[in-house]
């Protein structure tokens, strides 16, 4: 049997000029992805000293930007968002507990639809449970974990799912990973009716292609250790993006359906840059938190943090 032509695949960076120039023209996408991760516990630009990129604020004023559109947009987090830094009795800082907090908090004000759980996130959720959006499908521990998330998209539905590939991270007695291509592979027999099938990946290392090519994967996004930034690639059934690191640029990934298949895909990295508007209430919310953590770690111990 003649198998189906791969999608067309483009990538349009958008790294300078006023926001109007790094919005897409108008191209009637079925499906429109933002996504990002790797934030760390911090919802802030990322400190760079001639030009701070990232922080959630711009991220929701990008967001608000494409959804102006008349075309559905959803926003996922492929994980490593929550900082992970211990005190010395095994639990989290409370300078790190406080960031999380609002971190949490500022990704449901933002409309993120879905969250992988990284091993570096899992420390917060074990601690405090884990709420609709987060999924897993190769966490295992004393909490079951949501193996899919089903949004309604428009008129798609896309279901997600995630892994993480850094088992040596994990910190939490009880939980543990498995193979993450296996487990995918498991979960795809499972998976709810769907126009898209994604998976978000945190640090999968060399699972990344084995998870790209499993049959019913339409759409692959990654981030972790290896910042390097890649055109989209068609590997398998699925197109395979990867997330800048700490979402310093915002992914975008334009997609053209048909018959149930992704048949065109436009990637774009947006930088976060203080032309991007930062949403008001957002930004906010992270002064909020930067007060907050300053006042955990003035009232921690010394050397504790």
């Amino acid at each position: 049997m003649d198998l189906p032509p791969p999608p067309v695949l483009v990538a349009k960076d958008a790294t300078s000029g006023p926001v109007r120039d790094r919005l897409a023209e108008p191209d009637g996408a079925d499906v429109v992805v933002l996504y990002g991760g790797d934030q760390r516990g911090s919802m802030d630009v990322c400190g760079c000293e001639h030009r701070p990129l990232g922080s959630l604020a711009r991220v929701e004023g990008y967001r608000r930007l494409v959804a102006r559109e008349p075309v559905p947009v959803l926003l996922v987090n492929a994980g490593g968002f929550l900082d992970d830094g211990l005190a010395p009795d095994g639990g989290l800082r409370d300078d790190v507990r406080v960031a999380d907090d609002h971190l949490v908090e500022g990704l449901r004000r933002g409309e993120w639809a879905v969250w992988n759980v990284g091993a570096t996130d899992l420390p917060w959720f074990a601690a405090n449970g884990f709420p609709a959006e987060v999924v897993s499908a190769n966490l295992t521990g004393p909490t079951p974990v949501p193996k899919w998330r089903v949004v309604e998209v428009g008129g798609s539905r896309v279901a997600v799912t995630g892994v993480t590939g850094a088992a040596d991270e994990i910190t939490v007695d009880g939980w543990s990973l498995t193979d993450p291509a296996e487990a995918v592979r498991a979960a795809l027999s499972e998976v709810p009716p769907a126009d898209l099938v994604v998976v978000l990946a945190h640090e999968p290392g060399r699972a990344a292609r084995p998870l790209a090519k499993l049959p019913g994967v339409d759409v692959l996004i990654e981030v972790g250790a290896d910042p390097a930034r890649f055109p989209p690639l068609w590997e398998g059934e699925a197109v395979w993006v990867r997330a800048a690191e700490q979402t310093t640029r915002l992914g975008e990934l334009r997609l053209d359906l048909d018959g149930g298949r992704v048949v065109a895909a436009t990637d774009r990295q947006i930088d976060l840059d203080a032309k991007v508007p930062s949403d008001p209430a957002l930004a906010r919310h992270q002064a909020r938190a930067r007060k907050a953590v300053e006042q955990a770690r003035r009232a921690s111990p010394a050397g504790t943090w």
